[in-house]
Formats: structure tokens, sequence, C-alpha cells
């Protein structure tokens, strides 16, 4: 799973210089597969709860891909986060 979301992360990083259809095509690789790797049978727990969450999710997975809005990462929002991360281990969790 990680090399495909790492390659779908580049794509994004790169979608200002694309052009809508190359996304698209893009975007439909992606789906395939990850297609390919749904269709094999977990063999633990993690792999099984992982499947199912992505099947509940599925569509959204990949949306980034083609929307020039939605940002590749969540960066910003670990950005957003960090200031209280930082509060909460000086503070000792007080």
């Amino acid at each position: 799973m990680r090399p495909l979301f790492g390659r779908a992360c580049s794509i994004g990083r790169r979608r200002p210089t694309l052009a809508d259809a190359t996304l698209k095509t893009y975007q439909a690789k992606l789906n395939a597969s990850l297609d390919a790797m749904m269709a094999l049978e977990p063999t633990r727990d993690a792999g099984i709860k992982l499947q199912r969450v992505i099947k509940k999710i599925r569509r959204h997975i990949f949306v980034f891909v083609t929307n020039q809005d939605i940002p590749p990462t969540n960066n910003g929002s670990e950005r957003a986060l960090r200031p209280c991360a930082v509060f909460r281990k000086i503070t000792n969790g007080f």
C-alpha cells in the first residue's frame, strides 16, 4: 500500500504541470492498482481491518489527484496541530 500512496502523492505534487486528461489517466491507473490489492485475501487481523476501512472510504482515496483544491498530503493539518503537541510535551500533559 505504501508504494501506491507514495506514487499518488508524487502525482499530486505534479498536478499543476499536468493536463486534466493525464490526471484522469493516472487516477484510473491508481484505482486499478488498488483494485488488484483489494482482491488479495488478508491473513492477519490488521490486514482485514485495513481492507474493511479502505472499502468504506474507497471512493475518496484518490480524489486529490484530479481536484486541485485538495492537497496531496496532510502536512498543513499536522503543522497546525504542532504548537498544541509542543505545549502538551512542555507542560507534561497538564
